[in-house]
């Protein structure tokens, strides 16, 4: 092939999400702007149909960044828990693993808030702690200056205090053992 030929823009075809994509003898429908990356109350990250590694998922849930949508509910009823609210941003295995999260399901309601409380360690309030800078480092969200202030409020109740900050690592463990992604294994 030429220099010539290099140099010539290449001709991808666009398309519509409405009228998707032929990939092989299927259908794939493509990701429309809104749609997020991350599933499954935080547990889980999917990229159209493709099964990826547990430790690319962890990457990825480490690294994707807050988007407005993910902080938009926080403060729409006027009776916001900051902590409650950071603690929907959290994403589950950055903080457990899945065999901790295996290990727990099953239980009824009761019997699995006592198990997760017991099982926090300083390893689950460090990799807490941890994402808690990293949601408070991308605040305030451009748009959303009450609702980035109650998760900001949330942040700092955490970092100041152990107890808080055991009890929301607690709260993860509960949603990433009742999450669908555990309830799958």
């Amino acid at each position: 092939m030429s220099n010539a030929a290099l140099e010539q823009p290449l001709a991808i075809p666009r398309h519509t999400p409405a009228a998707g994509r032929r990939v092989g003898d299927r259908r794939r429908e493509l990701p429309t702007p809104g749609r997020s990356l991350v599933v499954d109350h935080g547990c889980d990250v999917r990229i159209g149909h493709v099964r990826l590694e547990p430790s690319v998922v962890l990457a990825l849930l480490e690294w994707l960044p807050l988007m407005p949508a993910d902080i938009a509910f926080a403060g729409r009823d006027g009776s916001a828990d900051p902590v409650a609210a950071l603690g929907d941003l959290l994403r589950p295995p950055t903080i457990w693993s899945p065999v901790e999260a295996l290990a727990a399901r099953g239980r009824d309601p009761a019997s699995l808030e006592r198990y997760a409380v017991e099982r926090v360690t300083s390893l689950q309030i460090s990799r807490l702690l941890g994402a808690t800078s990293r949601i408070a480092a991308q605040l305030p969200l451009r748009g959303l200056p009450c609702e980035s202030a109650i998760v900001a409020s949330g942040c700092a109740a955490v970092e100041a205090g152990e107890a808080v900050c055991a009890e929301v690592a607690a709260r993860q463990l509960v949603r990433y053992a009742t999450s669908e992604l555990i309830r799958r294994l």
